[in-house]
């Protein structure tokens, strides 16, 4: 585990299976002040370059919000087959890995116990709103795509 997951900035996924230097740089990307959390600009970029270039990873975009601002980092070209460069706003097709991510990050907070499973999908969402309106009072966390399958 690096330095900076010790500080509590960020999970291993971030720096594992980095080696030497990687770490160095990983360690740079953030540091705790008395307020939380400073990332660096120049440090996340150089980590994003670092990263994208020791995985080959043609084009990458990168925005994480920490101490109550917006930090971006970029590297690359959007593909091979099409070389522009890419930029904060540049569009990638994600495909099904984004229901990976939200199930980490909801199991995370299952975890932490600031979510519930169990609980109705209303106590987190108020603002929910379906063509049934009964649907999202009824359902809850652990199964909403169940809930709509069954009542569509």
């Amino acid at each position: 585990m690096s330095a900076s997951c010790q500080r509590g900035w960020a999970s291993c996924w971030a720096c594992r299976g980095m080696r030497g230097t990687d770490r160095e740089t990983s360690t740079a990307l953030a540091n705790r002040n008395g307020k939380g959390m400073t990332m660096s600009d120049s440090a996340l970029s150089e980590f994003v370059e670092v990263t994208a270039s020791k995985f080959r990873v043609p084009g990458v975009a990168v925005g994480v919000w920490v101490d109550g601002r917006e930090v971006f980092a970029t590297h690359g070209m959007t593909s091979v087959a099409n070389p522009v460069a890419v930029d904060r706003d540049t569009m990638f097709v994600l495909g099904s890995v984004s229901k990976s991510f939200t199930a980490t990050a909801l199991m995370r907070l299952v975890a932490e116990g600031k979510v519930e499973l169990d609980a109705p999908v209303r106590r987190y969402v108020p603002e929910l709103v379906l063509a049934d309106e009964q649907a999202p009072a009824e359902m809850t966390v652990l199964c909403p795509s169940a809930f709509l399958a069954s009542n569509t």
